[in-house]
């Protein structure tokens, strides 16, 4: 046993110090770390919905076996959410949530270009910034749809007509970028990783060569 020992911290310990101490995974362990308030406050409030809105029927749907519990009636499916105080927190753990995990690959995005960054030896807040902005050049925009009702009867034709009037004089051009939320969860880790890391390193090596413009007088 003290053979083995001795041979992993002869061989395998100077190898794991070297690749604990390399500055890019420093950089990621800590940015993972700067990430759990935001990580554990999003945990507790999925928790709390999750007891509040499912583990009630859950309970019940065990009480009752699984046939009987599909044909009860919605109402009748018990439930903590319409509760008055319990339903209120349940609503402020929805709220918790959008603005934890719905969005944790963009608090990602800004602790991983801060602390890489820090690592290179320049301006921190700037590295956070420049991966953020990275992120959402590289998210797929969508283009919204946007309706709207033009009435019905004598007033909805009276509408309707004076658009086509207006579309046939003037014409029509809209568009308006939309990011689905869904591109800014966890499942963004590994793109901003990629290209946050490019983008940061690129602006640190800028930064570290010291590149002035002067501008004319």
């Amino acid at each position: 046993m003290n053979g083995i020992t001795a041979w992993m911290e002869k061989y395998l310990v100077p190898v794991a110090a070297k690749i604990g101490s390399q500055k890019h995974l420093v950089a990621l362990r800590d940015s993972f770390i700067g990430m759990l308030p935001a990580t554990l406050a999003g945990a507790l409030a999925a928790m709390i919905s999750a007891i509040v809105t499912t583990f009630p029927s859950a309970i019940q749907q065990m009480m009752l076996g699984a046939t009987a519990f599909s044909k009860l009636a919605p109402e009748k499916v018990w439930t903590l959410a319409n509760t008055p105080i319990i339903g209120d927190l349940n609503n402020i753990s929805a709220l918790v949530n959008q603005g934890t995990l719905t969005v944790i690959g963009l608090i990602f995005a800004f602790s991983w270009g801060y602390n890489l960054a820090r690592a290179y030896g320049v301006n921190d807040l700037a590295g956070g910034i420049v991966s953020v902005a990275t992120l959402f050049a590289g998210l797929p925009n969508q283009m919204g749809k946007f309706t709207a009702a033009l009435g019905t009867g004598k007033a909805g034709v009276a509408a309707t007509d004076k658009l086509n009037g207006v579309l046939g004089d003037q014409g029509l051009a809209a568009w308006k970028p939309l990011f689905a939320s869904a591109h800014l969860d966890a499942g963004a880790y590994f793109t901003v990783i990629i290209m946050g890391a490019l983008a940061v390193i690129i602006y640190a090596k800028l930064m570290l060569a010291d590149i002035t413009i002067k501008m004319p007088e």
